[in-house]
Order: C-alpha cells, then sequence, then structure tokens
C-alpha cells in the first residue's frame, strides 16, 4: 500500500561500490551490517552450498540498487534470493561495463575489473580457501522485481516493492519511530486511502511513536492533528512536522528580525504570529483590475521593513505577486526562504494540480536569487525532527512516503 523509503542501508567497510539503495522482495539479508561480521568471516571457515539448496527457493528473486563508483551510473539488478546469501553475484555495470562482484555470505563487495580484464571468480575463490560448487539457477516467472522509473515517477528517490511477513517483522522489531508523509501516502484529500487510519493505529497500540512530515503548508501543526482527529487518529499538534511551522521555527533559529512578505495561506500567517513574526503583505488574494492590462509600478506600495520573502503555496498566486516578491529579493539583504519545490501536489486523475515548486520558480527566474528550501528531502526538515524529538535515533527511524 505504501511506498517505502528505507533509511537504514547498507554499512560496509569493504564495499568498492557506493551503495546507496538496497530493496527486496523476499528477503531482509541485504541489512545485514557486514562490517560488523568481519570478525566472524576472518574466524570461520566459509563454504558456498549452492548444492544443498532446496529448488523451491531457489526461484525466489530479488533485487539490488547501487551507485558505480567508475561511472557514477545507478545499477538496478534482480536475481535469485539463492545466489545473493550463499553464493556469488557479478554485476556488469550498463554504462562503463566495469564488473562488480557481490558475495554476501562471505562479505565481498568489490570491483573485479583490473585494467580493462576481467579476473579469474574460481581461482579468487580457492585462493580464499572457499569450496567451490556450481549448480544451474532455476528459472521463475516472478514479476515483482526492480523496474526502472517511468517518466510519470521521476520524482521518486526508491524503487518500491510491497512488504510480505519478513519485511513487516523486520520493519517492526528494528523501528521505533514512523515518519509519515501525509498527501498521496495516507490521503490524497478528502479520501483517506484504505488501511492507513488503521496502520497507524496498530503502530501506536505498540508503542512505535509515530510523526506526519508534511510539505503541505495548507494547514497549521493544530488544522492537521485536527484533522487526524477527524478520520479516525488522535493526533496531537506536535506530532505534526509541517513546512508552516518550520518555517516559524527557522526563522526563530536565525534570529531573525523584520517583516515578512509571504506568498502563502493563512495557516503561515497563524504559525509565524505564534513565533511572533508578522507578515505584512502576500496573504489571501491581490487583484488586478481587470480593466487594467498593464501595471503601473509607481502605484505598487513596498514595505522598506520586509526583509524576508516567503514562498509557499497559495491558490491565490498572480503575477502582482510575483513583481512583489522579485522586487523585495533585488535587494542583497533580504532573505530568500521555501517551503519546498515539489512542482505537483499529489491529488487525483482528473486534473494536474501545480505545487509550490511552480511557484517558485517563476520567483526565481524573476529574481535570479536561490531560496534556502525547507520541506523534505531537504535537512531542515529533518533538523527540526531532531531538536523536536532528541531522543529519535536516526538508524532506529524509518521514512514512509511517495517520493
Amino acid at each position: 500500500m505504501f511506498r517505502l523509503a528505507l533509511t537504514r542501508l547498507v554499512s560496509t567497510t569493504r564495499i568498492s561500490v557506493q551503495s546507496s539503495k538496497v530493496l527486496i522482495n523476499y528477503s531482509r539479508c541485504f541489512l545485514r551490517n557486514h562490517s560488523s561480521e568481519l570478525n566472524d568471516i576472518k574466524q570461520q571457515p566459509t563454504k558456498i552450498p549452492l548444492a544443498s539448496i532446496h529448488q523451491g527457493e531457489a526461484s525466489k528473486r530479488m533485487g539490488i540498487q547501487f551507485r558505480c563508483k567508475v561511472c557514477d551510473h545507478t545499477l538496478q539488478k534482480t536475481f535469485t534470493r539463492q545466489s545473493y546469501e550463499h553464493g556469488v553475484v557479478i554485476i556488469r555495470c550498463d554504462s562503463c561495463s566495469n564488473l562488480h562482484l557481490i558475495a554476501d555470505n562471505l562479505g565481498w563487495f568489490k570491483d573485479i575489473t583490473q585494467n580493462g580484464k576481467f579476473k579469474n571468480i574460481a581461482q579468487m575463490l580457492q585462493a580464499k580457501g572457499e569450496t567451490i560448487h556450481r549448480i544451474t539457477a532455476v528459472p521463475t516467472d516472478d514479476q515483482s522485481t526492480l523496474e526502472e522509473k517511468t517518466a510519470t515517477d521521476k520524482m521518486s528517490t526508491a524503487v518500491c516493492t510491497r512488504l510480505n511477513e519478513i519485511h513487516i517483522e523486520f520493519v517492526l522489531n528494528d523501528h521505533d519511530t514512523f515518519l509519515f508523509d501525509c498527501d498521496g501516502v495516507l490521503w490524497c484529500a478528502p479520501v483517506v486511502l484504505p488501511g492507513a487510519i488503521e496502520l497507524l493505529n496498530l503502530l501506536t497500540q505498540l508503542g512505535k511513536r509515530v510523526l506526519f512530515v508534511t510539505n503541505n503548508s495548507l494547514k497549521t501543526q493544530r488544522g492537521f492533528s485536527q484533522w487526524l482527529n477527524e478520520i479516525g487518529y488522535p493526533a496531537k499538534p506536535e506530532q505534526v512536522i509541517s513546512t508552516a511551522w518550520i518555517t516559524a521555527k527557522y526563522l526563530k533559529s536565525i534570529n531573525y528580525k523584520g517583516h515578512c512578505y509571504c506568498i502563502g495561506m493563512e495557516s503561515m500567517v497563524e504559525e509565524l504570529a505564534r513565533e511572533g513574526f508578522h507578515i505584512s503583505d502576500g496573504i489571501g488574494p491581490d487583484p488586478v483590475s481587470p480593466e487594467t492590462d498593464w501595471i503601473e509600478t509607481n502605484t505598487i506600495k513596498f514595505d522598506d521593513q520586509i526583509n524576508c520573502v516567503i514562498s509557499a503555496f497559495d491558490i491565490h498566486v498572480n503575477y502582482l505577486k510575483i513583481i512583489k516578491a522579485a522586487t523585495y529579493l533585488s535587494r542583497p539583504n533580504v532573505l530568500f526562504i521555501a517551503t519546498n519545490d515539489d512542482v505537483t501536489t499529489p491529488q487525483n486523475d482528473v486534473a494536474i494540480l501545480p505545487g509550490e515548486g511552480t511557484i517558485l520558480a517563476s520567483i526565481v527566474a524573476a529574481s535570479g536569487r536561490s531560496p534556502t528550501i525547507l520541506g523534505k528531502p531537504r535537512a531542515p526538515m529533518f533538523d527540526s525532527i531532531r531538536l523536536a524529538f532528541p531522543d529519535v535515533k536516526p538508524n532506529r527511524t524509518i521514512m514512509i512516503g511517495d517520493r
């Protein structure tokens, strides 16, 4: 039901390819810490008992995704579970043809191409004292493997797989904090996705910490928590990490003084006011007369106390607002902050809804300035979580999102 972005990746001192993401279909062995097993590998003789594998297990497949250290190309490959757990996998880079060797049971992750020549795997294994068994892998029609990203999924940061019982056991046992994206994950407002509320309540009953991390600035913390209560989950305001809330916290953290020009909605006013900040202009409609085909700039009123421009989602955005934002940003000392740069908003298939990133792009183009972006996946979003919940352990935390 959900797309799963794993926050704990393989860590190893011996990996020569830069492993960025590893996902599986039927095995949890990929998350073993190979570095911690190094001593065990050295102390115990190892074998490759492929011949003893039950043929039913051989058909199960898994996938791996990593980046080639030679050409920086992202590789996505699938192979049988038995070959990964008990044998040797050789992956050829699609871009530069460099070969990578993966022997999970031996703790090997290394390049095996030297000066364009291929190393003999059998000789390598025998030199290490390994016993070699040759076996033909059983074919499979399993289609639940890694897939290349499509044009409609270019913003995705991970290739995904449906969770099975093994995944669920791992997720529940190895994580204490669950960070949920909201739009497109828990709901496509106003429709709540099936099973979402049941999952949230179950995690809470199991003693897990549930936090809601959203780039949506249309509601305040209180507004989001009220909505969650209405749909069946007893959320508290402090469980919501929204970009409206983060914007106020960020300005407070840098000891900002002055007024703000904000292209955004009323939620921005409320969250900033709670921290003592004043938005003097930009919220709500700023209409241009329908009888006017041009804007006389000498009629525009500018506030000399504005030292910060904030770009957030705004259904009332228009040409006049962009003029004001770009003009304020022509002053070098004026801060430029954006809640996020998502170009579209998750909704339904009826229409494409431009997001804050679309608004932001026009301001950036007109002003020539680059903003500080606060929302996910940028660092300020997750820094704010650490500040609000200092006991959260990153290695015991999982993020669930859709892009």
